[in-house]
């Protein structure tokens, strides 16, 4: 049985072995350990974690942090949530674990004040999309390329 809670500080590291088992299903190939020091360390950095487990084990992770303007380097955007990292493990997909997630996600943001939530997905991810926008989420029209220069889109919707 799934279930999603707050996670804590000590809870980076399993979350961080989820997103690489899903990272690497998805693309193929193993994650670039500088990528994952940088998941490791946005985990830390502030806003909130939420694990998907299974009988106590980690299978998914979500991540949501105070949405910030230029692009996340300026400052503070009030009321805006980021909804940064959305993972399952790979032998999880399709259990609706996500879906878990992103409801839990939107449930955490609207307590704690958030208005408006955004995130972004991959052009190609057709999973993420269909549950995004199963959640209520729509395309704003931006899109942009990541620091792997794969192409992005803007969701957003209200809380």
């Amino acid at each position: 049985m799934t279930e999603v809670r707050l996670g804590s500080d000590s809870d980076i590291e399993a979350a961080t072995a989820v997103f690489a088992a899903a990272a690497e299903a998805r693309r193929g190939t193993p994650v670039p350990a500088e990528q994952l020091e940088r998941v490791t360390e946005r985990l830390a950095s502030g806003g909130f974690l939420l694990l998907a487990t299974d009988l106590g084990t980690p299978i998914g992770m979500a991540a949501a942090f105070p949405a910030r303007d230029d692009e996340g380097a300026g400052p503070v955007i009030p009321g805006l949530c980021h909804l940064g990292m959305v993972f399952v493990a790979p032998q999880h997909w399709g259990r609706m674990v996500g879906r878990a997630l992103v409801e839990a996600v939107l449930a955490e943001a609207r307590a704690r004040g958030f208005e408006r939530i955004q995130l972004y997905t991959h052009e190609d991810n057709s999973r993420g999309q269909a549950l995004y926008g199963g959640r209520g989420f729509a395309r704003t029209g931006f899109t942009k390329d990541d620091e792997g220069g794969e192409r992005v889109a803007l969701w957003a919707r209200a809380l």
